[in-house]
């Protein structure tokens, strides 16, 4: 899976719970400790589509953990994907997602 499919996927399903978790799951594996991969997943639009989940799924805490972990994982060592995530709200997102739900970080 590559980062382009997994944010078309995001994309095409912003609501789906099940898509959205999944996408979390595989932006982590693919980038956490990749710079390649960060690289990539940065110019697909992974960080702006996962924040744009953030927003989308902010009800849901688990959504919003795995959201900040994906971040984390694209972010990470990555000055541009820092720059993207926090042009397009991530940081109101990960806020507005604390004051919902309690977090273990």
């Amino acid at each position: 899976m590559d980062a382009d499919a997994v944010v078309a996927a995001m994309r095409a399903h912003p609501h789906d719970e099940e898509t959205q978790g999944w996408a979390f799951e595989a932006l982590i594996d693919m980038t956490r400790g990749n710079a390649g991969s960060q690289i990539r997943a940065g110019n697909a639009g992974a960080v702006e589509a996962v924040v744009a989940a953030m927003h989308a799924l902010a009800h849901h805490g688990g959504m919003v953990h795995d959201a900040c972990l994906a971040l984390g994982a694209m972010t990470d060592g990555n000055a541009q994907n820092r720059t993207r995530a926090g042009a397009s709200g991530a940081v109101e997102a990960v806020v507005a997602g604390r004051g919902l739900h309690s977090f273990p970080f």
